[in-house]
């Protein structure tokens, strides 16, 4: 099996984006201080692999329990992310559940970012 055919799942516990947020710009400050870095060499795969989670690209986001909110969770991770809220406990998410969020998934035009000219 290819690496773009696996899934990763993260569970991210006692997690807040914010303060991941901070914590990668103290040490990205850190390194360019220290000379360690050049200021100009920042991107986006810096920030990402310096982050507490450093995680490739999020694709789709599932968010359990009834809330319309990401309350904090991966902010950097999931600017274009896909979101499905769904109504369940994360207890009560069924297989049944995951597939259909998958296959919706599936239907979504991504657009990351751009507008579609009617």
């Amino acid at each position: 099996m290819s690496d773009s055919a696996k899934l990763h799942l993260n569970v991210a516990l006692g997690y807040g984006g914010q303060q991941d947020i901070v914590d990668v710009v103290k040490n990205i400050s850190s390194k360019v201080l220290s000379k360690e870095i050049n200021i100009k060499n920042i991107n986006e795969r810096t920030i990402n692999k310096a982050s507490s989670v450093p995680v490739d690209e999020i694709d789709l986001l599932i968010r359990t329990g009834g809330d319309k909110r990401i309350s904090n969770f991966l902010l950097y991770q999931i600017a274009y992310a896909e979101i499905m809220f769904i109504d369940k406990y994360w207890p009560d998410f069924t297989t049944k559940d995951y597939l259909k969020c998958i296959n919706d998934f599936k239907t979504v035009n991504r657009r990351f970012g751009k507008r579609i000219k009617y």
